[in-house]
C-alpha cells in the first residue's frame, strides 16, 4: 500500500466522521430550536460572536505580524545593501550615491505634482538649458579635435608612412613590447589602493 492510498483512506475516514458530527449537530440544533427557540437563538448568537471574535483576532494578529516581518525584512535588507555598497564604494557611497538616491527619490515623488503649468515650464526650460549646454559642448569638440590632430601631426613623423606598412608594424611591435613589460598585479593593487582611498 502506497503513501497516497494511506492518505486517501485517512481522508475518507476523517470526512466521514465530520459528516456524522455535522449532521448530528444540525439535528440537535433543529431539535433545540423547536423546543427552546429563545435560548437556542441566544446560544447561537453567543457562539457565532465568539467564533467571529476569534477569527478576527487571529487575522488581526497575523496581519500585524506580517507588517512587522515586512518592516524587519526591509530594514535588514537596507542595512545589508548599505554595508555592501560601503564596502565596494567606500566614501563615494556616502558622498555621491546617497545624495543621488535622495534626489532621484525626490524626483519620483515630485512627478505627482507635475500638473502645475509653472512646474512644466520650469522642467522644459531646464531641458532647454541642458540641450544648449550639450550643443555648446558639441560645437567645442571640433576645435578640440583639430587641436588634437595638430598636436599629433607636429609630434609624430608621418612622412615615412605613405604606403609603407613596416612603419606601422614597427609601432605596433613597440606597443606590444611595452604591454609585455606591464605588471598587471602592481597595476591592480595600485588601482584598488586608489579606489579604497577615495
Amino acid at each position: 500500500m502506497s503513501v497516497n492510498d494511506i492518505l486517501i483512506s485517512v481522508g475518507a475516514v476523517v470526512l466521514t466522521f465530520l459528516q456524522i458530527i455535522l449532521s448530528n449537530a444540525i439535528a440537535a440544533l433543529v431539535f433545540a430550536h423547536r423546543r427552546y427557540p429563545d435560548l437556542t437563538a441566544i446560544t447561537v448568537v453567543l457562539l457565532g460572536s465568539y467564533a467571529t471574535y476569534r477569527i478576527l483576532k487571529k487575522s488581526a494578529k497575523m496581519w500585524i505580524n506580517f507588517i512587522f516581518t515586512l518592516i524587519k525584512l526591509v530594514v535588514v535588507l537596507t542595512i545589508v545593501l548599505s554595508g555592501v555598497m560601503i564596502y565596494f564604494r567606500g566614501w563615494k557611497f556616502y558622498e555621491q550615491d546617497i545624495s543621488f538616491i535622495y534626489h532621484a527619490f525626490q524626483g519620483i515623488l515630485n512627478l505627482s505634482g507635475f500638473m502645475n503649468e509653472t512646474q512644466i515650464e520650469n522642467f522644459v526650460s531646464q531641458i532647454g538649458i541642458a540641450f544648449s549646454k550639450l550643443n555648446s559642448q558639441e560645437s567645442a569638440e571640433p576645435n578640440e579635435f583639430a587641436e588634437f590632430v595638430n598636436y599629433i601631426k607636429s609630434n609624430f613623423d608621418f612622412k615615412d608612412m605613405g604606403a609603407n606598412y613596416d612603419y606601422i608594424n614597427e609601432l605596433a611591435g613597440q606597443g606590444a613590447e611595452y604591454l609585455d613589460k606591464v605588471d598587471l598585479k602592481d597595476f591592480a593593487e595600485g588601482l584598488f589602493g586608489h579606489v579604497n582611498q577615495n
